[in-house]
């Protein structure tokens, strides 16, 4: 059995952690398959990883007969994720900053982002003409335009 995720093996435990909701579904995917299988939570060293071992093991363990891969990285944090599939640990909840991004093109021509915020504000960046620097104030920062909560 196998579970890709989308990161990469150079992140450090706090930028996994920005990722609750991949790191609770990978921990409700082990605890599926590891119930179906039969095979414990345990996370496994590489010798028992490549040898007759039963348990969890990041790519890297496997080492050349995991094609010598070094995902998921030291810095993913699988004790957490272990207990989270053994059920000892609550889905961790999202960052406040949490937020989604939709773009597109203005009939115009200009570009225009809004950035939906985790708290309901929206805010909203735009080209001043196409193909041009967003909007910026007279000392160089960017123009956002608060666009309030829509959903309430």
């Amino acid at each position: 059995m196998s579970l890709e995720l989308c990161g990469f093996a150079a992140w450090d435990t706090a930028e996994w952690n920005r990722h609750p909701n991949m790191l609770d579904n990978c921990a409700k995917w082990i605890a599926e398959e590891a119930a179906y299988w039969g095979v414990p939570i345990t996370k496994l060293t590489p010798a028992q990883a490549q040898g007759s071992g039963r348990g969890v093991c990041q790519h890297v363990d496997l080492g050349a007969r995991g094609g010598g891969h070094h995902d998921c990285g030291p810095g993913f944090p699988m004790d957490r994720v272990l207990e989270m599939a053994r059920g000892g640990i609550p889905t961790p909840t999202p960052p406040e900053d949490t937020m989604a991004i939709t773009g597109f093109l203005m009939e115009d021509g200009r570009a225009a982002l809004f950035v939906h915020l985790e708290s309901g504000e929206v805010k909203q960046i735009e080209q001043d003409r196409p193909n041009a620097d967003w909007w910026k104030k007279p000392d160089g920062t960017y123009n956002w335009i608060t666009k309030g909560n829509p959903g309430k």
